[in-house]
């Protein structure tokens, strides 16, 4: 199951329908940065605060441990600090500190283009 899985978890990581109603991998967080970066809807704020940060930074979580048991310790890390920064975000997020949370997503692209290098075939 982990060999099967790991075949596929890059292309979901890059995977970018291309807008203009669904985006994917890194430029999907740039996207969201960049609107936290004005007026912040109610909605969008409660929906990231209390169910998409703690959520992702959950999954983020058990997918280090799926790695680490594939022995992939460098994407571990990566998705451990992915896990850390959709925390934090969360934390930045409860007290409206908007451009805080903004520079935690484009941290976590930067962590996502990491993975998608770091998951590449060949590379352990």
């Amino acid at each position: 199951m982990i060999t099967r899985t790991l075949a596929v978890v890059r292309t979901n990581l890059a995977a970018d329908p291309g807008g203009p109603d669904q985006y994917g991998g890194p430029r999907a967080f740039r996207l969201v940065a960049a609107d936290l970066r004005g007026a912040v809807a109610k909605r969008l704020a409660g929906h990231l605060t209390y169910f998409a940060f703690p959520l992702a930074a959950r999954r983020s979580h058990d997918a280090a441990a799926f790695l680490r048991e594939a022995r992939r310790a460098a994407a571990a890390g990566l998705f451990e600090r992915k896990a850390r920064c959709f925390g934090e975000a969360q934390y930045a997020a409860v007290q409206e500190r908007w451009e805080d949370t903004a520079g935690l997503l484009e941290a976590i692209a930067e962590l996502e283009e990491g993975l998608i290098h770091t998951l590449s075939p060949g590379l352990k």
